[in-house]
């Protein structure tokens, strides 16, 4: 048979507490929190493509996105700001290995 190009994006359990929306504040919150390290994360990424240390199959990473809906009840749950990451490596702080497919 052939094999999937693409992981199933699918939420199909239904039950009573099933939640189809976040509040918009923690929303928020959430992505001030993840902010810094999905940065780090891209910057890691980039780095690896840059010193081809993926194999060559793998394509560009466009980052993540806000898909939930929200709505507007709740204040913010926190007013301090994420503890910032460490610094991350630049691309030339990368070992240069090449990706070598394993046989």
């Amino acid at each position: 048979g052939t094999l999937p190009t693409s992981l199933p994006r699918a939420n199909s359990k239904n039950f009573d507490g099933k939640a189809r929306e976040i509040d918009c504040s923690i929303q928020r919150d959430l992505q001030a929190f993840y902010e810094p390290w999905n940065k780090r994360l891209y910057a890691m990424i980039r780095a690896d493509q840059i010193n081809n240390l993926v194999p060559p199959e793998e394509p560009p990473y466009p980052g993540f996105t806000t898909a939930v809906p929200c709505f507007h009840s709740a204040p913010p749950l926190s007013t301090a700001p994420a503890p910032a990451p460490k610094p991350s490596p630049s691309a030339a702080a990368v070992p240069k290995t090449q990706y070598k497919a394993q046989q």
